[in-house]
């Protein structure tokens, strides 16, 4: 194959290489992966060979490997020749043939390298790429086989090959194995190499006393996605078997399930049994009734529950019998049926309003109970299912449906303002205020959102509006206005103090 003109220039010298032979692939190295090529210095007119290196081991990016060589093997794939030049005295500052006037460098192959902690205590080598595109993540039930070996240049087994199954986050699996199998696809296999520190949180996964450098070689089996139902870890559910159709519970729906608890760590069964309830009204734990409303019909699942999310506190009441409280809980669940309310949309004006004001009464019971998130269920489901489908309603009864909108908006507001969620409190109230403009109640809402979010001003406008908007003697307005005042007035004395009178004057313009 005749030479293909590649020229780069790297720095400010004219330095840079000639493609010989194009290489397999797509794939590239990155800074930092392992690298064996063939390297061979020439004489620039003779060609005659002044140096070669076969099998050549370097670390691409490493200050051992001339500056030039590690741009032009960046961007090589495998087997791919080029023709790199170098200046002499980077040649001779690396420990190269400075009277090469050139380099012929084939990249025999490479091994992507990986520092897991940031810190070189534990280096990734990937060793075989897996098949496909998906990967675990960060919650995930994994299958792994995994081997222990010495960080010998011939390694020996330390422990024998064992294979696995673990849920990534269990405490015993080490942050740096996390961070491996993020990444991995089915098939991967990689080497890490463990400095001491590393080794050591090694112990309880093998179950044997570790010491000193090893290399742990592991391959991903199999994998099961697990969802992190509230983001914290607190209820994280693995679906063992899919249902049917595409229809879930959602809020509001009478679920029929059946389910068995036993304790994390524990496979003695503590309860098993049918339960039916109505999903959203806070008449199970947190965690199961999360679960279920993204469940599908005949649809099965493992519900990992932290004690918080299960049945502590105030959800003790709840707890089946021979179950405690104060237990993280696996519960298995099937769903074996549901039945849905209508959708206001499709009933009668009269029955919709009906519908919308039961679920807001009932998200009022949840909210005077304590019950937050289950009442932001309830006015939610109450706001949204009339906003846009009915398309069937004259002036007066559009007036109705806003109305009763504009007051589970209130109370949105008034749950996330208990949950300490300022950013949403803030857009309920607005909205509740852009459907009722004199709605006292969604303006003082909005005005103390204002007020815990610094916006003291805007706070006060709002408060003041919603005073003269009929809420003026109530105690919990005129406390608040007030409370806005004094934070304004010690707001206004620190500027004072901060830019003193004369600093405050300087840019005034000259009179006269």
């Amino acid at each position: 194959m005749g030479e293909q003109e590649k020229h780069k220039v790297v720095g400010l010298r004219e330095d840079g290489w000639v493609t010989l032979r194009e290489g397999e692939g797509w794939q590239r190295a990155e800074v930092g992966d392992d690298m064996v090529i063939n390297a061979i210095g020439r004489r620039s007119e003779e060609k005659t060979e002044v140096d070669r290196r076969d099998s050549l081991p370097l670390i691409l990016g490493d200050s051992s490997v001339p500056a030039s060589w590690n741009e032009a093997l960046e961007s090589m794939a495998k087997g791919e020749i080029a023709k790199v030049f170098a200046a002499e005295k980077e040649l001779e500052a690396t420990g190269f043939d400075r009277r090469a006037a050139w380099y012929e460098l084939e990249l025999v192959s490479w091994i992507p390298r990986r520092d897991l902690m940031h810190d070189g205590t534990a280096i990734e080598h990937l060793l075989k790429d897996g098949e496909g595109w998906e990967r675990p993540g960060r919650i995930s039930e994994v299958h792994l086989r995994m081997e222990l070996l010495s960080t010998d240049p011939n390694p020996r087994e330390i422990l024998p090959s064992i294979e696995k199954t673990l849920a990534t986050e269990s405490p015993n699996v080490p942050e740096m194995l996390r961070r491996s199998i993020d990444s991995l696809k089915i098939g991967s296999v990689v080497r890490i190499h463990c400095m001491a520190m590393r080794t050591k949180e090694l112990v309880k996964l093998f179950d044997a006393p570790l010491e000193g450098e090893v290399q742990l070689k592991m391959e991903l089996l199999q994998f099961s996605k697990m969802e992190d139902i509230f983001g914290d870890e607190s209820s994280v559910r693995k679906v063992l078997r899919e249902g049917l159709g595409f229809e879930k519970p959602g809020v509001g729906s009478e679920a029929t399930c059946q389910i068995s608890y036993r304790k994390q760590g524990d496979a003695t069964v503590l309860w098993s049994g049918s339960l039916t309830f109505v999903t959203g009204d806070g008449v199970t734990s947190e965690g199961i009734d999360a679960a279920v409303r993204r469940m599908k019909r005949g649809e099965k699942c493992t519900l990992y529950l932290r004690k918080d999310r299960a049945f502590s506190d105030r959800y003790s009441r709840f707890a089946p019998q021979g179950v405690y409280a104060e237990e993280d809980l696996v519960a298995e669940i099937e769903l074996l049926d549901f039945n849905r309310p209508p959708a206001e949309w499709t009933l009668p004006f009269d029955e919709a309003i009906s519908a919308m004001l039961a679920r807001k009464d009932r998200g009022n019971e949840l909210f005077n109970e304590g019950w937050y998130n289950e009442a932001l269920g309830h006015y939610d489901r109450a706001e949204k299912r009339m906003t846009s489908c009915r398309t069937d309603l004259d002036v007066q009864q559009r007036t109705v449906v806003d109305s009763i909108r504009a007051t589970c908006l209130v109370n949105m507001a008034a749950c996330y303002e208990k949950l300490g969620n300022l950013k949403e409190m803030l857009a309920h109230a607005d909205r509740a205020v852009f459907l009722e403009p004199q709605n006292a109640k969604a303006l003082f809402r909005r005005g103390t959102a204002h007020m815990k979010l610094g916006n003291l001003q805007q706070a006060l406008n709002d408060v003041r509006f919603a005073a003269d908007n009929g809420a003026g003697n109530y105690p919990e307005v005129r406390s608040r206005m007030k409370e806005i005042i004094v934070k304004l007035s010690k707001e206004e004395r620190e500027e004072r103090e901060k830019y003193p009178l004369k600093f405050r004057n300087m840019f005034k313009k000259k009179e006269g």
